[in-house]
């Protein structure tokens, strides 16, 4: 194992991640599980980041903002992570400036940044090069926004802080083939390589563990026999909950609801009488509804995927080129519709796409297939970030 864990060199590396926000509540952000992992494993992690909240003042869904750094010791209690706060220069959604220096980098093998959207990723990416520091990285952005003149504006700039830093990486890691699709489409001179680098779930909150179905079902007033449909995250209008709610209806089925909801799909939410709506709930809750969750359904992409997997629930997604790629051949995951239903795969439906006849024709097939719970390993973090070494590896001896 500790081969595995160094460099070609035969040491641990030193890897600097950038990123613009870095909140210590939500450990499964992949940020997060980069640093506590890659420590855990020896090498010296420097996170640099703001001090803001991952949630804007102002954002869409009217959340509050949150201390990021409630949770920082869980991190800085390893002495082999540094964790630098910046106060921000400049904050608008997910743009965000703070003061880089060059003394940042000093010693650093990698710098990996994530999300040149937030704009400081992309002056540190650009700053590493110029060191001659190799830089990784990791795109997320499936697509422009859409549905007022701010948002033109903000995509213009968005794709100008994206052409920007894309001058500087040796490698660009994706988690979905719509991310690669609007890297390439955005800075189409980057020459060179890609890796589709699927997100994880957290093996220590999300696994298969059958008390807790059994009781997390008594809890819901569940018997043996019911069949639990889930619907879980960030309820907004793009996730089509009133067609998922509606596909269910025509089998006399309920949806069970959990997440923020939007002040937009509230009226919608309770206008479905079959909508059972639970709340929001933290992480370790979550594992519990997932474990007892015979099928979550999910109409865009998410983390969640792979944490509804983890705990032994069936999931249905949409069927789009990277479910069908990379997701086609398991027996744990069904797929519905077809990629033409998106204006941004992933993300947004075209207007006149309709879902809820898709899900309904799949709930019968679905509920009569019988399937062993458990916890595929080839999602879990720790082979993540054994594929995250190797391609910082793989950089470095290039």
């Amino acid at each position: 194992m500790v081969d595995i864990m160094k460099d070609e060199r035969g040491r641990f590396l030193n890897v600097v991640l950038i990123c613009g926000f870095f909140d210590s509540t939500i450990e499964s952000f992949r940020e997060n599980q980069f640093a506590y992992r890659l420590a855990e494993r020896g090498h010296k992690v420097r996170i640099i980041t703001s001090t803001a909240s991952i949630r804007w003042r102002w954002n869409r869904a009217g959340a509050a903002t949150n201390n990021p750094s409630e949770n920082d010791a869980r991190y800085t209690n390893n002495p082999n992570v540094t964790l630098i706060r910046r106060k921000p220069l400049l904050r608008i959604g997910d743009l965000v400036l703070f003061r880089l220096r060059r003394s940042d980098l000093k010693d650093a093998d990698v710098v990996h940044v994530l999300d040149f959207r937030q704009g400081i990723t992309a002056f540190a990416a650009r700053l590493a090069s110029s060191a001659g520091i190799k830089v990784i990285y990791d795109h997320e952005q499936r697509g422009d926004r859409s549905g007022s003149p701010l948002h033109t504006l903000d995509n213009r700039v968005r794709r100008a802080f994206i052409r920007y830093g894309a001058r500087a990486p040796s490698l660009v890691r994706h988690t979905v083939t719509s991310n690669r699709v609007f890297f390439e489409e955005t800075a189409p001179r980057y020459s060179g390589p890609f890796a589709l680098s699927p997100l994880g779930a957290d093996e220590k909150i999300f696994h298969v563990n059958a008390d807790l179905r059994a009781q997390k079902r008594a809890d819901l007033g569940l018997l043996p026999s019911d069949f639990m449909w889930l619907m879980s995250g960030k309820i907004e209008l793009e996730k089509r909950v009133d067609e998922v709610a509606r596909a269910l209806a025509h089998h006399d089925k309920t949806l069970f609801l959990v997440g923020d909801i939007s002040e937009q799909v509230r009226p919608l939410v309770h206008g479905q009488p079959n909508i059972r709506y639970l709340g929001k709930l933290p992480q370790r809750d979550m594992a519990a509804l997932y474990n007892a969750a015979d099928c979550s359904i999910f109409t865009t992409f998410t983390l969640s995927y792979w944490e509804a997997l983890a705990c032994g629930a069936h999931i249905l997604v949409p069927s789009t080129n990277f479910s069908d790629n990379y997701l086609g051949s398991r027996v744990e995951v069904s797929r519905f519709g077809e990629p033409g239903m998106f204006e941004v795969e992933e993300e947004r439906y075209r207007t006149e796409a309709k879902i809820e006849p898709y899900i309904a024709a799949l709930v019968p097939t679905i509920e009569n297939g019988t399937r062993e719970r458990q916890s595929p390993k080839w999602l879990s973090w720790p082979r993540r970030i054994d594929e995250l070494e190797a391609q910082y590896r793989g950089t470095l001896s290039v």
